[in-house]
């Protein structure tokens, strides 16, 4: 008796045993499960826009693997003969596994016209010296080309699709120190125009507006909204006294169309051309005014006449002739496109392919 009693003591020990490390196996297995969930939900915010907000730190460690700090040396001599050594300090981001990276034109302006170096430094310490593989003045973009590979892409978002008010996150080399710092607000505007001075002329701008604070050394930077996709390239921030969050950036649609054709052609070569001469509309109208059209020419071929006033194209409202040729830029030869026109008062659609600047 005492033999089978122990025994069957043993056998329910044996059970329990059992029970507890099923208990336990299922409990891992659950655990696993919900991470495999998190980390499932966390792809899918990066990758398809979907899924729950990233927090400001995940999308600050997520930009210390994307964002670069970039530094542009350069050297002037004054009358005396005298040389002074000088630097441009800048952010951009990794676009592609193999190296090439998305900036402001501005920052390394000086190095492409005086073939010096330029320098792309990760957060981690990890330093390359980088060609320049391309630029566009009229964007305000250029895209440079470091020998690594294994780097982490951004992923970019949707910049049609942003709304005023929504939350986002600016990551740079601020003051241009080679350090890197987040800035966050909201979008304050969409469908700006600027005028900035690139290349030694002025240059119109098709950009959103934003609120993050933007400091020296933030062009370049990307701006992320909060499922950690980049919507925008930071470009410009306005100063002035009593003037404060007026941020400005290149919507990433159009920054990523631009970066493909300066990967694959080094210039964009096919830019759409209008085929007429503008100037902004006067008396208190909007658009952009009809001076002289050129024979045979895109616009021409769609019955576009002088004193014409182009008020919109595809939608988009224009109100002077900078912001039409702004918009401009987001075309290329072959694109068709809807203009509206004032004509002596009343209002026409004309539809226009475009023919390839010259």
């Amino acid at each position: 008796m005492e033999g089978k009693t122990s025994t069957s003591g043993l056998r329910i020990l044996c059970l329990c045993m059992v029970c507890a490390l099923l208990g336990g196996l299922c409990g891992y297995l659950a655990a696993g499960a919900r991470n495999d969930k998190r980390i499932t939900a966390l792809e899918a915010a990066l990758v398809n826009g979907d899924g729950e907000a990233l927090t400001g730190p995940e999308i600050y460690d997520l930009a210390q693997a994307q964002a670069v700090a970039i530094k542009s040396e350069y050297s002037t001599t004054n009358l005396f003969g005298v040389t002074t050594p000088n630097a441009v300090s800048g952010t951009g981001m990794v676009l592609t596994e193999d190296g090439y990276i998305l900036t402001s034109y501005h920052i390394v302006e000086k190095a492409a016209h005086n073939d010096t170096e330029v320098g792309v430094l990760f957060s981690d310490g990890r330093e390359f010296s980088a060609t320049i593989a391309g630029f566009e003045v009229s964007m305000d973009l250029a895209v440079l080309k470091i020998d690594a590979t294994g780097l982490t892409p951004i992923t970019p978002g949707d910049s049609d699709a942003l709304r005023v008010g929504e939350r986002v996150y600016t990551e740079g080399n601020n003051l241009g120190d080679l350090s890197f710092s987040q800035s966050s607000g909201a979008v304050s505007a969409l469908d700006r125009t600027i005028t900035a001075t690139i290349g030694g002329g002025q240059v119109p701008l098709r950009v959103f507006q934003l609120d993050a604070a933007i400091n020296s050394g933030s062009s370049g930077g990307p701006v992320y909204n909060e499922r950690g996709e980049v919507v925008g390239v930071v470009t410009a921030k306005y100063t002035s006294n009593g003037v404060e969050g007026l941020g400005f950036a290149i919507p990433i649609n159009e920054a990523m169309k631009a970066a493909e054709e300066l990967i694959r052609d080094g210039h964009i070569a096919d830019m759409a051309v209008l085929g007429a001469q503008l100037a902004d509309a006067q008396q208190g109208k909007k658009g952009a005014l009809v001076e002289y059209v050129e024979p045979n020419s895109s616009v021409d071929r769609a019955g576009l006449q002088p004193g014409d006033a182009i008020t919109a194209i595809d939608g988009r409202r224009v109100s002077t002739r900078s912001e039409l040729e702004a918009v401009m830029k987001s075309y290329r030869a072959g694109d068709t496109a809807e203009l509206m026109v004032n004509r002596g008062g009343e209002t026409l659609k004309l539809n226009v392919v475009f023919d390839k600047a010259q």
